[in-house]
């Protein structure tokens, strides 16, 4: 069923580029005063003037989202400086928690120094002459990104910390029970990479991770990636894997920045560089049990005009596709389809499939210059039905 003149543009993927951002990066140290924790020590990247340590911070690109780096066992911050100074570049302000090292680190203890950096983070931004003062977005979610040992602290973090919304556990290693149960009942964005070949944590342990967040996360995403070990997040230059290491770290920053733009800054439309088109010819394979669907969309390369759309939910679920050329409410018992009532239609059918994601094909009309089209999906299964958010498809301004 083809859909009537839709005007759309599709924007190039830049997640593996280093953002608009130059980056500060800066070693602290100090007491905690609102938890209790004693000295904690770390280190902040954030959105400069020019790029270096301790660098002018640019307040007024700002204020920039807050985001917790966790690193992973017998590491520390300085092993994940490209990692931590590109999610910086795209305008985030990164704290790295410094303590959790050594050969027998309490993970619970390095989990609540994590959310003291955070409340810590947050206070300087509100405190005239920080160097973070007006820096930190107070309105956004928090965030935070684990490797190894701290992938795993993620849900430790998030059991105590409940401003913590969204997750990204790279190559997460296993943790203890009040981290499952936590990782049960966290009802934010996940996202878990996983190394189809990691030596040191394996595939199935970080699996483990999407299965216990698939009770009640609103969007669970693993990404698992051929050829890739364990170290692929770090500055580490081992070629021990069969994926070489430019293209694990290549990697990293795709998926990693790709999900903060969308589950932080409400841009789905990079799903598509994780899961869907634009990430076709990558050694990627993904896998969703989210309850909240999400939906984007890309113009198909080559003669004619078409839409390839991608839906993630849940395993087994079905996604009717609707399109309107613009707003509007029509009722349905899962909610208002956000869609101009005159000119709504079906435009496709996914399967959801074993994998929890799917795609189909729209055709479009030759676009004309206007307004463009919204789109929405309806996911339903056996057990519940959703509705995706709207998704707006038109000219640049």
């Amino acid at each position: 069923m083809a859909l009537v003149s839709l005007p759309l543009v599709v924007a190039a993927s830049s997640l593996e580029a280093p953002g608009p951002h130059a980056v500060g990066v800066r070693d602290v140290r100090f007491v905690d005063q609102i938890f209790g924790r004693g000295e904690v020590v770390g280190r902040v990247y954030y959105p400069a003037l020019v790029t270096g340590s301790e660098a002018p911070p640019d307040p007024a690109g700002g204020p920039y989202p807050l985001v917790a780096f966790q690193h992973g066992f017998l590491a520390d911050p300085s092993l994940y400086d490209l990692l931590s100074a590109h999610v910086a570049s795209h305008g985030h302000v990164v704290v790295s928690t410094g303590t959790g090292t050594g050969l027998l680190p309490d993970r619970e203890a390095f989990a609540l120094d994590t959310r003291g950096f955070l409340h810590w983070a947050d206070g300087q931004s509100a405190t005239a002459g920080s160097f973070l003062a007006g820096m930190v977005d107070a309105t956004a979610p928090w965030a935070a990104i684990g490797h190894s040992m701290g992938g795993g602290n993620l849900f430790d973090l998030v059991g105590a910390e409940p401003r913590v919304r969204v997750l990204i556990a790279l190559q997460a290693a296993s943790s203890d029970a009040d981290a499952v149960a936590a990782a049960r009942a966290f009802d934010g964005s996940v996202l878990h990479v996983i190394g189809a070949q990691d030596q040191f944590v394996p595939a199935w342990m970080s699996t483990s991770w999407l299965v216990a967040t698939s009770e009640s996360a609103a969007r669970n995403l693993a990404v698992v990636v051929e050829g890739m070990g364990h170290l692929g997040a770090t500055d580490l230059d081992l070629p021990i894997d069969a994926l070489p290491v430019a293209d694990q770290r290549r990697l990293h920053r795709r998926l990693v920045t790709g999900f903060l733009r969308s589950e932080v800054r409400g841009e789905t439309r990079w799903w598509s560089d994780l899961v869907g088109l634009g990430a076709d010819g990558e050694p990627m394979a993904g896998f969703s049990a989210g309850r909240a669907p999400v939906l984007w969309a890309d113009l198909v390369a080559g003669p004619g005009n078409a839409l390839d759309v991608g839906v993630a939910a849940r395993p087994g679920q079905l996604a009717l596709v609707l399109a309107a050329l613009g707003p509007g409410s029509i009722a349905t018992p899962f909610g208002p389809l956000e869609l101009d009532p005159a000119s709504a239609l079906l435009a496709g059918v996914a399967a959801l499939g074993g994998t929890g994601i799917g795609r189909t094909t729209v055709p479009l009309a030759a676009p004309p210059a206007g307004s463009g089209p919204r789109l929405q999906a309806l996911v339903y299964g056996a057990d519940a039905g959703a509705l995706t958010p709207p998704v707006e498809i038109g000219a640049p301004p």
